[in-house]
């Protein structure tokens, strides 16, 4: 096996100290993360699929996550190994009440945009605080009894213990909870007369609460009485009006001591979370969001798999690979999606695609795409079992409608195309190309298509041309046919398998026939009307 392959989880080396559950070592900056997809992403419909995938999880901004793939061996095993730990379900679920805890807390704590009064603001702030502790606890004990084999979540666990028994968090978890009783146990009194409101220590007063629970006892229900629960904070609302506003200033002037230790705790723990436990809440829900959209296509009987990864070795394949953005569609309308294999041999590099119009070989293009893209995120991919190639750069090349302001001719603009990918591209990139050259005559095309093939080997990239010109694949010794298979007796029905076999020449003459509808099917339709 190839040394720089990616070793199973076990053997994932220790990190010291944790930074990040995405990175081994420290994570890169916001700026090094893409905000928009890569010009490809349509192309192979990764951007239905990331779409897919973050849907509901807006609040933790994952697509920048999604669109930058990794270049490090290290990197993708460090994913692999916390992927495999969450698919523990008793892990997901502790890891779901944390990020329920801590989507409370953003919720509780104010927002500068609103105009909250400064009283109930630092409640809502010490109640944000109080939360924090009770989670980041709570997160704690649930991962100390659990079995970790990742160095990622080792390295979280390891962290997050001794985080809890530093003097800074003891000293945030007591004052908060001293502060909260405090405030919680303060009794005063509002009196009223006409349109004076007073605030002042209750005085000996009769209760009547026994007489009112006696005199309308009999209307009670059974079960209707309210227990309020002193350890769970008040749910926070925005409407304290000015009237309300005052008589907390009126409380806070009865009970000055309190209200200045709120004022101190709030200016002493104005960042009471720790980024690295922020960072973390964002950054487990890539692989949480991942996991429950695989979930789902699971569940329609489709396999996904951990990916054997090497950026030295191209002798890769896939087994029973598929579309995951066909496969998502397919599977919510209850139909079946055709499994593909794909494989690349020691001296293999350019697998040549040809067969009938809509007959799969695109969404083969899509799948080969697609599996490297995920397999670079350091994600499960489709397929019972696979072994690929990391990346440095990923380039397709589909075919475009002509745009009327574009002043350059079809053909003008697959050349200049093509000449950035042919210019770009490094030994260690993926190239796919998608029935190009279309508009070129046939001479043209297969003239074109030889030069286009002489660099392509050159270069020694791993490469999937979809094409009807059979002739290219004679161009190179490092080319694969496969072929887009038919019913056999019945060459208009489509089974969507692509095979390794070798170009039958049907490929460009069916499609001229289908263009101009002279097909055996088209003929015996026109007869028979």
């Amino acid at each position: 096996m190839d040394q720089s392959a990616i070793s199973r989880p076990s053997e994932v080396p220790v990190i010291t100290g944790f930074q990040s559950i995405l990175y081994h070592g420290a994570p890169p900056g916001e700026s090094a993360l893409r905000d928009q997809p890569p010009d490809y992403f349509v192309d192979l419909n990764l951007d239905q699929v990331v779409d897919a995938v973050t849907t509901g999880k807006e609040e933790y901004v994952l697509k920048p996550f999604f669109y930058t793939p990794l270049r490090n061996i290290a990197h993708v095993g460090y994913r692999q190994a916390v992927l495999r730990d969450l698919e523990n379900a008793l892990l997901v679920g502790r890891i779901g009440a944390f990020a329920n805890g801590m989507r409370s807390i953003r919720q509780r704590l104010p927002n500068p945009q609103n105009t909250y009064y400064r009283y109930q603001r630092e409640r809502f702030f010490l109640e944000a605080a109080e939360m924090y502790c009770r989670v980041v606890v709570e997160l704690g004990k649930g991962l100390r009894t659990l079995e970790l084999q990742s160095a990622g979540l080792h390295a979280f666990r390891d962290f997050l213990t001794g985080y809890l028994s530093s003097p800074a968090f003891l000293l945030l978890r007591e004052e908060a909870g001293a502060l909260l009783a405090d405030l919680s146990g303060i009794e005063y009194g509002v009196y009223t007369r006409e349109l004076q409101v007073q605030v002042r220590r209750p005085g000996p007063e009769v209760d009547y609460n026994e007489e009112i629970e006696r005199l309308f006892g009999k209307f009670k229900r059974e079960g209707t009485r309210a227990q309020l629960d002193r350890s769970e904070p008040r749910e926070k609302t925005d409407g304290m009006n000015h009237v309300e506003a005052r008589i907390l200033e009126g409380v806070a002037t009865l009970f000055p001591g309190i209200f200045q230790r709120l004022d101190e705790f709030c200016e002493r723990h104005l960042a009471f979370m720790d980024e690295r436990i922020v960072r973390f809440d964002r950054e487990i829900q890539f692989y949480i969001a991942y996991l429950d959209h695989t979930g789902k296509i699971k569940e329609g009987g489709l396999p996904f798999c951990y990916p054997e990864m090497s950026d030295k070795d191209k002798e890769i394949f896939d087994a029973e690979g598929f579309d995951l953005a066909l496969a998502y569609k397919l599977t919510k309308e209850g139909q079946r999606i055709v499994t593909n294999d794909l494989s690349f041999g020691r001296q293999e590099r350019i697998i040549v695609v040809t067969g009938p119009n809509q007959g799969g070989k695109t969404t083969f293009s899509r799948t080969f795409g697609q599996l490297h893209y995920l397999a670079a995120l350091g994600l499960t991919v489709p397929g019972v079992r696979a072994k690929l190639f990391l990346f440095d750069r990923l380039f397709t090349h589909f075919e475009r409608a002509e745009k009327a302001k574009d002043l350059r001719s079809k053909l003008e603009d697959d050349l200049v195309r093509l000449h950035d990918i042919l210019t770009g591209a490094t030994s260690r990139s993926v190239v796919i190309l998608n029935e190009i050259l279309s508009s070129a005559t046939l001479q043209d095309a297969i003239y074109l298509s030889g030069k286009i093939m002489e660099r392509i080997d050159q270069l020694d990239a791993l490469c999937v041309w979809v094409t009807f010109i059979d002739e290219i694949i004679w161009k190179s010794g490092k080319t694969v046919s496969m072929v887009s298979e038919m019913e056999p007796g019945n060459l208009a029905v489509r089974t969507f398998k692509v095979v390794r076999k070798p170009a039958d020449g049907l490929a460009y003459a069916l499609a001229i026939a289908e263009k101009y509808r002279v097909t055996y099917h088209d003929l015996q339709k026109r007869l028979s009307s």
